[in-house]
């Protein structure tokens, strides 16, 4: 049976997540459109379903996969943003090119008093499905060793999903914190972001 046009009200405008990044976009009706985040070609059907036509985006750096400063977290991971008054502050973005994968950006500090609202946050992305993470420790100072357990159990729940966590621009105080986990074999680092990506893919510690 033809679509009629009530049916195609029904489905339009549409409000869906771009099927190579994930980030929501509006389509007023079928056709083919491309993802202003990611730059993925894709066509949306008239059912309302989005399929890729083009798997360019993939060959998109690391550097430009970070959300534009007007989107929020809640486009990756809904609920995140619940405890965004909690310090340290996280973005969150895509890693194109790898599947199940996020940058976070991480800015403030970790200490006894906030590592629990940290670890609550960043276990949704990993529920969510994004058991790869890279995180950009650049911005990011370390008081105590609450900071490298509470790393040292999500790298633990990532694992239990077939999943790793790699870090990058540590300082040596906060490095200092992460000597036992380190050797747990759970988490790796880089001195920078290329590097901590190859330690995701190859299992092992490049710093």
């Amino acid at each position: 049976m033809p679509l009629g046009k009530r049916a195609r009200s029904e489905v339009f405008p549409l409000i869906f997540p771009c099927p190579s990044c994930g980030v929501r976009g509006r389509a007023g009706r079928a056709g083919a459109y491309r993802c202003p985040s990611c730059g993925a070609r894709f066509m949306v059907a008239a059912t309302g379903t989005a399929l890729l036509t083009s798997l360019s985006a993939l060959a998109v750096p690391a550097s430009r996969a970070w959300l534009p400063p007007n989107r929020s977290n809640e486009d990756l991971v809904p609920g995140f943003d619940l405890e965004s008054g909690e310090k340290p502050r996280i973005e969150l973005a895509r890693i194109l090119r790898l599947e199940m994968a996020l940058e976070v950006r991480v800015r403030g500090v970790i200490d006894a008093y906030n590592s629990a609202a940290f670890r609550t946050r960043m276990a949704k992305a990993i529920e969510a499905g994004f058991i790869f993470l890279v995180f950009d420790c650049r911005e990011l100072r370390m008081n105590g060793k609450a900071g490298a357990a509470g790393f040292h159990d999500l790298a633990g729940d990532a694992a239990t999903r077939g999943g790793r966590l790699a870090l990058f621009g540590m300082d040596r105080k906060g490095m200092a914190g992460f000597e036992a986990s380190a050797n747990s074999g759970l988490l790796a680092f880089g001195r920078d972001r290329e590097e901590a990506l190859k330690a995701l893919a190859d299992g092992k510690n490049a710093g």
